[in-house]
């Protein structure tokens, strides 16, 4: 068993459960480069795309407590995946250890350039009038970028028809070719597109202005009341995980999120730092948000 004298002698796996270009890759590739140098071993970013990510937590979850394999997680693990995927071997909960949270932002609403929609007021009164008339697409079901417009459907009383993708960068190329009409997504998958012209951005998913984009106009201003849905990415290992290595790697993440080139790349991609200031504040948050995603799971199944 790895201690803390000996770890880490080799390169660290960070699992992704997502295709390259989405919000928890752009995450993973920006902090895990400057971790490695932390560490004075390699990160390497292993992309294991799937079934809204239960195909990456559960590899993560049956390997070794060694700290050779780490994990980006979202609260998703703490409740929504056993409801929406009920045949998971794994348990949110038990498998895994909680480091801390890197990041947190909320999502971005983007139409294509031609869309006919100039805020969310307009497409809530539009899906209104044609329910299921408007199709969004999504990362897969389950993952944020699903949560987030069922939220809205049902703060809204609308509904939408949902194209789920295997990943946040292929449903972001739907939108481009006009296959879909609207994505509630991360800001890395989008804000380059935004920049570019060629998508819209609408709103975002909270209930104020981002200071990383304020030129975007928040849910409520743009009419829909009560609206606010953000998310967060955090690092884990698989259970009995060994404390002196989870304190290792949670020192070494913070010093990799503090460091300026690190969070100017992740902000500048539309993400926001807030390391937890300790593993018990982070294990705070996630009892905290672990109810709320199996309320989410409840609700996908009401409406879909």
């Amino acid at each position: 068993m790895a201690n803390d004298v000996s770890w880490p002698s080799r390169p660290i796996k960070l699992v992704v459960g997502f295709p390259p270009g989405g919000a928890a890759d752009v995450v993973a590739r920006s902090v895990g480069e400057q971790l490695s140098r932390e560490l004075g071993q390699p990160v390497v970013i292993d992309n294991r795309a799937g079934a809204a990510t239960t195909i990456a937590s559960t590899f993560v979850a049956r390997s070794e407590p060694d700290g050779y394999t780490l994990y980006i997680g979202s609260m998703n693990l703490h409740g929504l995946d056993k409801i929406l995927y009920p045949s998971i071997s794994y348990d949110g909960n038990r498998d895994f250890t909680p480091i801390s949270r890197w990041v947190a932002s909320p999502m971005i609403v983007v139409v294509g350039k031609d869309s006919p929609f100039k805020s969310l007021g307009d497409l809530a009164a539009a899906a209104k009038v044609k329910p299921d008339d408007i199709n969004y697409a999504s990362a897969g079901n389950g993952t944020t970028t699903h949560q987030a417009p069922v939220y809205f459907q049902q703060a809204t009383g609308i509904k939408l028809f949902h194209v789920p993708y295997k990943g946040g960068s292929p449903a972001i190329t739907a939108m481009l070719t006009g296959d879909t009409q609207v994505s509630f997504a991360t800001p890395p998958t989008v804000l380059p597109h935004i920049k570019a012209g060629t998508l819209k951005a609408l709103a975002v998913t909270s209930s104020e202005r981002s200071p990383l984009f304020p030129e975007i106009p928040s849910a409520v201003e743009s009419g829909v009341k009560g609206y606010d849905y953000r998310f967060w990415y955090g690092l884990y290992g698989p259970a009995k995980l060994p404390e002196a290595i989870v304190n290792k790697l949670f020192a070494a993440s913070t010093k990799a999120l503090a460091d300026p080139k690190v969070k100017a790349s992740l902000e500048r991609q539309g993400m926001e730092v807030l390391p937890s200031s300790s593993v018990s504040e982070f294990r705070s948050l996630i009892a905290k948000d672990g109810p709320k995603t199996a309320e989410f799971g409840k609700l996908i199944g009401s409406l879909e």
